[in-house]
């Protein structure tokens, strides 16, 4: 009945997704891009609720700082430029030192104490470069990308190029982020990596007609889960960039094994049916399973992290749909994919399967002590998320952060709230408590600089009702007082720039910052680098929490399909082993795991369930004919051993393809995806064996049981696989 529907309808079917294929991809190269910050922060906290309405009063906390290295204070082209940057639409205001000065002579701050307030903010302790800080708009805040660009601009019309200018700060770190991660510069290692698995692909099927029209298919899969996630409201970034190769890898693994099982078909008299009926159980419960995985993701509170789940769960969909849909159209147009002979290679997997049996207590003692010091790291595993760690070393922006940092001021950043409430304190007293508040913030050793309204005012405050009320005009007259004053004197800000190395200890940090100010109860501190601390430990807790649920509930439909609970808890040891091992060995080696390395345990996890699932699904057939545990796991390992192969070569060689990109994400993402899919092959291929073997094999009366295939006969070998796949 199959075989007709294609018979009838298969080119149809390939015609409509040709036709198709133009619009899904436009749709899906026209996803927008978003690294911002915001995206990472979770939605409902105490510390997102306090950052908002930090923004609310005061803006944002971001700036760009811009680095005139040859250039004094007094040069007319130092203040042409502040103000070219301030009538920027994504720029609120401009500091640069004669505007620090300006302000601070104005409330009869000495020339001593300006020259200390602006050294090391927006002056060089040697004098040798001064600094312009930038602070964003809110439309700013909507269009870091763009806000960047427009500085750049302005700098390239007065003339400071190359070596002139230095940029930083945390709006210039996402523009270079979306450059480096966007589609249009992943685009060149993806079609590397599709050129790769091509090739490969031709290798194993010896087709080019074949090898075509899969990865057609494979890109349609792809193009069609972007196209549905642009219309979810999706938006691409660094953890979604992992969903094309995702997919990719999933279209690839279903149409190999249903290729592999249709060349082992000469002779049948229904192959297309044949194969079918092989490939669609592993292969939809793999699928189902792969969604159940992904779905326990949306429950998260992280942005990018619900929607690769969302987006996970709507690629395996899709390459369940296309891989199993379209590749038996495509053989009933090419029908004359003949059985491999039986040659050297034949002849390695035969070897390589009796010798895993015969040798079944060594091989799986073995990949246990590997798996139990591997896995042992685990505990040392830490999550790091600093945007900085994506950018490649010799990036122009690292080298620019790094001198900045050095010579100006830091681009992190922690604030101080300091809520006054409806008191009726004078404003001279609420001032020098501000001082308190921002002298001890200051002795903390990761804070090079304070700023606070505070820093405008003289160390000596004059005496007396009219001096006090001058003062005061001239604070609330101060058209940059909303930087630091907000709600009339209700709320008073102090910022305090954290040095940068020390931020590796962020919640350290921000700790001890805390502890300071504890018994002063009318601070709150805040700021982007304390909610990306607690993202961190939300994604790493969400992840962990995720993986665990994925796991009882693979586990419990394994045992559904399967129909035993011993082989259902057998399945998950192929599947959780291999990420233990790689996973345990990044914590012995001290390597913080990164967002993107994360999704690769979900990736491969993924995919060594879809190979169980072949692998076990075979051992069932071979048991159910009445045969040994020895032999089902023999017979199992020749049938089904090597679609699995091919298609982690596959899929691994391609995803190294992807080390060439300059963005770090990407690359280390590659490099895992390809340790992690092969290390999920092995566990498949000869650790799952060496444990199936080991099982006591209960024959069926009346059951003919015949030895193991030697090396030295490979007809027996062959006539050995024939006669055990005619019985199941």
């Amino acid at each position: 009945m199959l075989t007709s529907l294609y018979q009838r309808h298969g080119r149809w079917l390939l015609i409509i997704a040709l036709i198709a294929f133009p619009f899904a991809y436009w749709e899906a190269e026209s996803i927008p891009s978003n690294n911002d910050l915001e995206t990472w922060l979770p939605k409902e906290s105490e510390v997102r609720t306090t950052y908002d309405m930090f923004k609310e009063e005061f803006g944002a906390e971001e700036v760009i700082l811009v680095g005139l290295p040859h250039l004094n204070a007094d040069d007319p082209l130092v203040e042409s430029v502040a103000e070219r940057l301030s009538q920027l639409p994504g720029i609120r205001h401009c500091w640069s030192p004669r505007r620090f000065r300006e302000v601070m002579r104005d409330l009869s701050v000495s020339e001593d104490q300006i020259e200390e307030r602006i050294t090391g903010l927006s002056l060089a302790k040697d004098k040798q470069m001064l600094g312009l800080i930038a602070m964003l708009s809110p439309a700013g805040l909507r269009d870091r990308s763009g806000t960047v660009k427009d500085v750049e601009a302005v700098l390239d019309y007065c003339q400071l190029r190359g070596d002139d200018v230095l940029l930083t700060g945390g709006p210039v770190v996402v523009a270079e982020l979306d450059r480096l991660g966007g589609t249009q510069n992943n685009k060149t290692y993806f079609i590397l990596t599709l050129i790769v698995c091509s090739v490969l692909l031709y290798l194993f099927v010896r087709d080019l007609r074949l090898t075509m029209g899969v990865m057609l298919i494979t890109v349609f899969s792809v193009e069609v889960t972007n196209t549905i996630v642009k219309w979810s409201g999706g938006e691409m970034n660094f953890i979604l960039g992992a969903m094309p190769i995702m997919v990719m890898i999933f279209t690839l693994s279903i149409s190999v094994h249903f290729i592999s099982y249709y060349r082992e078909t000469v002779g049948v008299t229904d192959r297309i049916a044949h194969s079918l009926r092989h490939t669609w159980k592993p292969v939809f419960l793999s699928a189902l399973t792969t969604v159940i995985g992904f779905g326990s993701l949306v429950t998260t509170g992280i942005g990018p992290v619900w929607w690769f789940g969302f987006g996970g769960a709507v690629g395996s969909t899709v390459a369940f749909l296309c891989g199993l849909g379209l590749t038996p159209a495509l053989l009933i147009q090419w029908p004359d994919l003949q059985e491999d002979r039986i040659d050297a290679s034949v002849e390695s997997h035969l070897r390589a399967a009796h010798w895993i049996v015969r040798n079944r207590w060594l091989v799986s003692g073995a990949c246990l002590l590997v798996v139990a010091a591997g896995s042992y790291g685990v505990q040392f595993l830490t999550c790091r998320i600093d945007p900085l760690d994506f950018l490649p070393k010799g990036s122009h922006v690292v080298k620019d952060l790094n001198t900045l940092e050095e010579k100006l001021t830091s681009i992190d950043s922690v604030e101080a709230i300091i809520d006054f409430r409806t008191s009726d304190v004078p404003f001279m007293e609420k001032l020098n408590r501000v001082k308190e508040i921002e002298a001890r913030l200051g002795t903390h050793q990761a804070v090079t600089h304070t700023m606070s309204i505070a820093s405008f005012f003289p160390d000596e405050l004059p005496q007396g009702l009219m001096g006090s009320a001058n003062f005061f005009n001239k604070a609330m007259g101060s058209q940059h007082r909303s930087d630091f004053l907000s709600a009339g004197e209700r709320y008073w800000r102090v910022s305090c720039r954290i040095r940068r190395e020390d931020v590796v200890s962020q919640s350290s940090t921000y700790s001890d910052l805390k502890a300071l100010v504890a018994d002063m109860p009318e601070v709150t501190l805040t700021g982007i680098k304390p909610l990306i601390e607690q993202a961190q430990m939300t994604i790493f807790q969400g992840f962990q929490e995720s993986f665990s649920a994925s796991f009882l509930l693979i586990a419990v439909v394994s045992w559904m399909a399967l129909r035993s609970i011993k082989l259902a808890l057998i399945a998950m040891i192929p599947n959780v082993c291999p990420i233990l091992m790689v996973f345990g060995l990044i914590g012995w080696c001290g390597v913080s795991v990164d967002i993107g390395m994360m999704m690769t345990g979900s990736i491969a996890f993924g995919m060594s369930v879809d190979a169980t699932y072949h692998f076990l699904f075979a051992y069932q057939d071979g048991r159910q004919a009445g045969y040994s545990s020895k032999t089902s796991t023999f017979y199992s390992l020749v049938h089904t051993g090597k679609p699995i192969f091919e298609a982690a070569a596959i899929a691994s060689l391609g995803m190294l393809a992807l080390m060439f990109s300059s963005f770090t994400p990407t690359a280390r993402f590659g490099f895992l995806m390809a340790v992690l899919l092969w290390s999920a092959a092995i566990g498949c291929l000869v650790q799952l064996p060496a444990i199936l073997a080991i099982l006591p094999g209960q024959r069926v009366r009346n059951a003919k049981t015949f030895a193991l295939p030697t090396v030295e006969a490979v007809t027996a070998e062959a006539a050995t696989e024939d006669r055990l796949r005619q019985a199941a």
